[in-house]
């Protein structure tokens, strides 16, 4: 995290699974923006709930910052699975929307 902000940083790109809880709230102290796939798979099921294709939302975001090997290989198998029975929790980030 300090050569992160040492650096400049104000976010900080995660992988895999969801990280501890501690984590989020030390990246909220220090103003950083922390983001991993689950952010994603939310974007898409919210965009679906919207009425809007969620294959068009990766078309828009894949070139940007959220284009990556991983992305391009788990963006169908998220949008696939929106039409299954599937539940995931996002825990960050919705302190910052109240």
């Amino acid at each position: 995290m300090d050569v992160a902000l040492e650096i400049g940083a104000n976010t900080l790109r995660l992988a895999h699974y969801q990280h501890a809880d501690e984590f989020y709230d030390l990246c909220d102290e220090k103003g950083m923006i922390a983001c991993n796939i689950q952010a994603v798979a939310e974007a898409f099921t919210m965009a679906q709930k919207a009425g809007v294709d969620p294959q068009l939302v990766f078309e828009a975001i894949k070139g940007g910052l959220a284009g990556s090997i991983v992305m391009n290989a788990k963006a169908p198998m998220m949008i696939a699975s929106l039409t299954a029975s599937v539940v995931f929790p996002v825990y960050f980030l919705l302190a910052d929307c109240v």
